[in-house]
């Protein structure tokens, strides 16, 4: 998968929880930088499991944190500061989220 945003993490976690193999293509040095997206998260989604490590309130917690701490409990794999036309075809799929097309 390429770009370590929520969706991808998101999808991610559901492939994982699936049996399947998860490689993420990151081309940061890392993922959930403060700068990158910042805004809130909200929503009708269970965010408890993750309380902890993002600081949630009422209001939601701060993407960055979220996309981070969802990172660091999923156990699959992460090519960071890695451009995604670098890596060899050698995966079954490949899903982009930084792309238009």
């Amino acid at each position: 998968m390429v770009g370590a945003g929520l969706t991808v993490l998101s999808c991610a976690r559901e492939l994982h929880s699936q049996g399947h193999q998860v490689t993420i293509v990151e081309s940061r040095a890392e993922i959930g930088h403060p700068q990158d997206k910042p805004g809130l998260v909200s929503g009708q989604i269970d965010l408890s499991e993750f309380a902890p490590q993002i600081y949630l309130t009422d209001n939601g917690c701060r993407r960055p944190w979220l996309a981070k701490s969802m990172a660091q409990k999923l156990p699959i794999t992460y090519l960071l500061r890695t451009q995604a036309s670098t890596i060899d075809s050698n995966f079954d799929r490949i899903i982009d989220t930084t792309s238009s097309s």
